[in-house]
């Protein structure tokens, strides 16, 4: 994705957390979550050796949060789901 389309979509994106995941280190750009959240999710990219910057943007529901994801293969969607779910609430 051109880096001016992504900047301006994380800019103007309605989602309520944004992590950015580069190489083995992910940082909430927006919104607030666990360290233990961040940790598993750097754990995951490490496994997988993410090389360019990645993204998981989440829009809070009631009872889950709605995950999309840039740059993350799509075949590693679903762990990623199971990380976030198992650690995003209190």
């Amino acid at each position: 994705m051109n880096k001016l389309l992504l900047s301006l979509k994380l800019l103007f994106s309605w989602d309520d957390i944004v992590i950015e995941i580069q190489g083995d280190t992910a940082i909430a750009l927006r919104g607030e979550v666990k360290n233990i959240l961040l940790k598993e999710i750097e754990d995951l990219a490490k496994a997988h050796e993410f090389e360019d910057k990645s993204y998981i943007l989440a829009t809070s529901e009631k009872k889950f949060c709605r995950l999309k994801f840039i740059g993350i293969p799509k075949h590693l969607h679903q762990r990623f789901r199971n990380v976030w779910n198992a650690n995003w609430k209190a």
